[in-house]
């Protein structure tokens, strides 16, 4: 794609920000509806170019459930302001684009918000440095951040960027925050029975849950664990939560009831995987949870071709030659993690915020993606926190999600 997309700035007279929406990002769309992107610049930088080429560029991935995230039009330039406004605020540029989703099938969703960094470094004149891009998102959102920022100009993606009309420019950012990403869908359906079904499902599913528990264990020895280190690995992430979740408030206390948890040396200790689980952690998802019997599951969908679910595992080819597996394979951050950095340019920061209680997903998928960021030699500085008494939402220990976003970038930048 060319880099002179028509760009019709205006400057909300209260607030002094300024925007646009409604300019495509790719020339080629696949999608009107959604490939089009706004951007909102705070007053703050008018008039002053060094601020404006150092701005952080931060940019929402609004997709839970893998779902499309609708284009921005003028109309909606009330809300968005408002939502944007602790990072105007912060002197960062806030990018709002619209993206595929789970109805366009993989990997439509990741390949436009890497048309949109590319469209970012192709545009001189849109304020923010081109290098300092975060994106931030929860659940299939978080998934895809995850994605975006450990897949950084793999060659994988190519054809489909092509495809669009794409600029041709690097596609890597520079942090993803994620707040309980559900990812690595290659494994999940293991990792949910693993940890959680097998200690809770009753009858037929109890049969098909353990089936697919005991595939989990070869998994973890390619991450390099035993199956019974990896067991204390999740062990001691629920101590320290819950140690955090003590220490946070005031008059809270361990509850008589959780016979789970027994009293260490340097305070309590959850010591009981499956105790935890079934009181605090139970399943909610049917077995298999994501490449489900009936295909009704948003990953199916996510999976599947003009609008028709598939199994992970089924016999597709798509367009440009990509079986079914490599789909999911791309679709995985461990993908590129685990390759150190080889095959993609990953993201130097990352943030992984999660609910301990949440039944969405298996904690072996954050905690995976946590330790597979820390071992990766391509980042700089990983955080990774479970928040005890929280389930699926943007889980944070205190203060408001995107004020806490804000401090990470703040912090990693050294500013």
């Amino acid at each position: 794609m060319s880099a002179n997309s028509k760009i019709d700035w205006h400057r909300d007279s209260t607030t002094g920000v300024e925007w646009f929406v409604g300019v495509p990002y790719c020339e080629c769309p696949a999608d009107d509806a959604y490939q089009t992107l706004g951007i909102l610049v705070p007053g703050s930088l008018a008039g002053s170019p060094d601020a404006a080429s150092e701005a952080p560029i931060v940019m929402p991935v609004v997709t839970e459930g893998y779902a499309a995230m609708g284009a921005p039009t003028e109309s909606d330039l009330p809300a968005l302001i408002e939502a944007a406004r602790p990072f105007l605020d912060a002197g960062m540029v806030y990018v709002r684009a619209g993206c595929r989703g789970r109805l366009h099938g993989a990997p439509a969703g990741v390949t436009d918000l890497k048309a949109v960094v590319r469209w970012l470094r192709a545009h001189d004149e849109v304020p923010g440095n081109k290098d300092l891009v975060f994106a931030f998102g929860h659940s299939g959102g978080g998934a895809q951040t995850a994605v975006l920022g450990a897949s950084g100009n793999s060659d994988l993606w190519a054809p489909y960027l092509e495809a669009i009309g794409a600029c041709d420019e690097s596609d890597a950012i520079a942090g993803a925050m994620c707040w309980n990403p559900v990812t690595s869908l290659g494994v999940a359906d293991a990792a949910y029975e693993w940890m959680m079904g097998r200690f809770c499902r009753e009858g037929a599913e109890l049969e098909r849950s353990l089936e697919l528990a005991a595939t989990y264990p070869d998994y973890l020895r390619k991450l390099g664990y035993e199956e019974g280190e990896y067991v204390q690995v999740l062990l001691d992430v629920a101590t320290k939560s819950l140690r955090n979740w003590l220490a946070d408030g005031r008059d809270r206390e361990v509850d008589a009831a959780w016979g789970w948890i027994a009293q260490g040396p340097a305070g309590p200790v959850v010591s009981d995987l499956a105790g935890f689980v079934r009181d605090r952690k139970r399943p909610t998802k049917p077995s298999p949870a994501f490449d489900r019997d009936d295909l009704k599951s948003p990953e199916n969908m996510l999976f599947g071709h003009d609008g028709e679910p598939l199994h992970f595992g089924a016999d597709y080819v798509d367009f440009f030659g990509t079986s079914q597996s490599d789909r999911v394979a791309m679709y995985d951050p461990l993908t590129y993690l685990l390759a150190g950095g080889a095959s993609s340019d990953v993201a130097p920061f990352w943030r992984v915020s999660t609910g301990l209680i949440q039944p969405d997903t298996a904690l072996c998928t954050e905690v995976n993606l946590a330790e597979a960021t820390r071992r990766c030699p391509a980042t700089r500085d990983v955080r990774f926190q479970t928040v005890w008494d929280v389930a699926h939402v943007k889980a944070e220990r205190c203060g408001a999600p995107e004020e806490n976003v804000i401090r990470w970038i703040r912090e990693v930048l050294g500013r």
